[in-house]
């Protein structure tokens, strides 16, 4: 199994290619290429919570808008937190949703949450759900929300509890 820094370092060579906007264009090629291939659902997810992960994900990544990672222009700087599966349930520095699938999480996965931020602060556009198998790299955004869906009557700050 490779180590936290390892990871790091993988994670770093695939998402510093969105740090660039010279290469904004090419962001939704390089974003539907983390969707999940038709196994990763059962190596990440129990039997359950994998059926269910898999019509939510199929549906968001053959929507209208699939999920694209885009950083604002000068959110050149890249911020990585790794946490394996087995280490998210009750963990406070997890966005809120996690704590809802992490008994159902298949253990050994490294889980990876990014973010991208501007030259001297300290916020950014924020991510999550990037995991590492054996070969290759999926992406599973919120995935909670397979289980929860979104309330159209939602507040505009339900995102920070998410």
């Amino acid at each position: 199994m490779a180590t936290r820094v390892e990871i790091e370092r993988d994670v770093r060579i695939v998402l510093s290619q969105f740090c660039d906007p010279t290469n904004r264009a090419n962001w939704p090629i390089l974003s539907a290429a983390l969707k999940p291939k038709e196994i990763d659902y059962d190596l990440v997810f129990e039997e359950e919570l994998a059926a269910q992960i898999r019509i939510y994900s199929e549906s968001i990544w053959e929507s209208k808008k699939p999920p694209v990672i885009a950083p604002k222009r000068d959110q050149t700087i890249l911020d990585i937190t790794v946490h394996w599966s087995q280490e998210i349930s009750g963990n406070l520095d997890i966005a809120g949703g996690y704590s809802r699938i992490a008994e159902q999480l298949k253990p050994n996965i490294p889980w990876v949450w990014f973010r991208f931020l501007a030259e001297g602060h300290e916020h950014g556009m924020s991510y999550d759900g990037l995991i590492q198998l054996e070969d290759h790299w999926s992406w599973f955004p919120k995935p909670w929300r397979a289980i929860t869906p979104p309330s159209t009557s939602q507040s505009p700050f339900q995102h920070w509890s998410d």
